[in-house]
């Protein structure tokens, strides 16, 4: 009785191992790998095979709704009927967009970079903000959107002004030009000038040049001989020197040049540091005449010569009078001065 137990339970669970384990006929697990979800699952009911779990998870790099891994692996032969589980792409993780308004153009550049978005497109309109100034953006702040993702700017260009052109103001009566040069947002200074033989109140010279584009409060100057009961608001005054070089116990003269305006500041306007030679102040043969031009006042100047760095002559210029001229026959020492901090009169 009991071997006839034991054999009835060895058929029976021989009969359960052979329907479990043979099943279906063997297939190969084909390769759906960065195939979408439709497509994988037309293929494995091809091959006789199920669409098993789904896990989703962020991939920047596989299109959302596309097959990463699957379990059993591609080329893995098992039974028809088996099912192959999934791990699908979310795609790109969502992020909120950085506020980049009110950032300097380079700021939002930069920050764009750092929080892995793309630089976009950049639009400029006119704003009394200053220029490259951010004044809105695309996606918007705080909008979710995928890493990488175009930020575009529109961005200040500042405030428009209108464009003006500097006119041609030589030979135009004087009279003309201060209607000109009213409507003009520049600041205009004109320089008197002394020149025999041309005509009174025309402007014989000017800067900048005709034609030269304008910026508002730029200044803007004219040379103009006045008659002697005329006056001129804001006119400066332009002096020229012909100093004649003195005989002195050396060969040659070094010279040098000193101005002091009415508030009493001196500077040395001869030599500069490019006039030297061989990094020496340059000399000149005694008789020799040295010129300065353009030695631009407003209603007193002092020009001092110095040779040999001895005060030979002073010429003290006051209003449109002729300058008053010194010459020291005794020395003078030089007045201490570093060299290296030249500066040319304004003209």
């Amino acid at each position: 009785m009991t071997l006839f137990f034991i054999v009835v339970m060895l058929g029976a669970a021989y009969f359960v191992f052979t329907n479990a384990v043979q099943g279906g006929e063997l297939v190969s697990v084909p390769n759906i790998s960065g195939k979408s979800i439709t497509e994988a699952s037309n293929i494995l009911t091809q091959a006789g095979l199920e669409l098993g779990s789904q896990n989703q998870v962020v991939n920047e790099k596989v299109p959302e709704y596309h097959v990463i891994v699957q379990r059993p692996t591609p080329n893995t032969v098992v039974r028809q009927g088996r099912k192959v589980n999934l791990t699908v792409s979310q795609g790109r993780a969502e992020v909120k967009t950085p506020n980049f308004i009110g950032k300097t153009l380079q700021e939002a550049f930069t920050g764009i970079e750092e929080a892995r978005f793309s630089n976009g497109s950049v639009a400029r309109i006119p704003d009394s903000s200053a220029p490259d100034t951010v004044l809105a953006q695309d996606p918007a702040p705080s909008h979710g959107i995928n890493v990488g993702t175009e930020i575009h700017l529109l961005v200040s260009d500042g405030v428009k002004q209108d464009i003006m052109l500097m006119p041609d103001l030589v030979g135009m009566p004087l009279a003309k030009v201060k209607l000109t040069l009213a409507s003009m947002k520049v600041q205009v200074v004109p320089y008197v000038v002394d020149n025999p033989g041309q005509a009174y109140e025309i402007v014989l010279n000017q800067y900048p040049e005709p034609g030269t584009t304008l910026s508002p409060n730029q200044e803007v100057n004219f040379d103009v001989r006045l008659r002697p009961t005329s006056d001129l608001a804001n006119a400066r005054r332009k002096a020229t020197i012909n100093y004649i070089i003195p005989r002195t116990t050396e060969f040659t003269t070094e010279v040098r040049v000193d101005t002091i305006d009415e508030s009493g500041n001196r500077v040395v306007i001869y030599p500069r540091i490019t006039d030297y030679v061989d990094n020496r102040p340059p000399r000149f043969q005694p008789g020799q005449t040295f010129t300065l031009t353009d030695l631009a006042y407003t209603n007193e100047l002092t020009v001092e010569f110095y040779a040999n760095r001895t005060l030979h002559q002073t010429y003290d210029f006051s209003g449109g009078n002729d300058p008053i001229i010194t010459t020291n026959q005794q020395t003078a020492p030089l007045q201490d001065t570093t060299i290296e901090s030249i500066d040319l009169p304004s003209l």
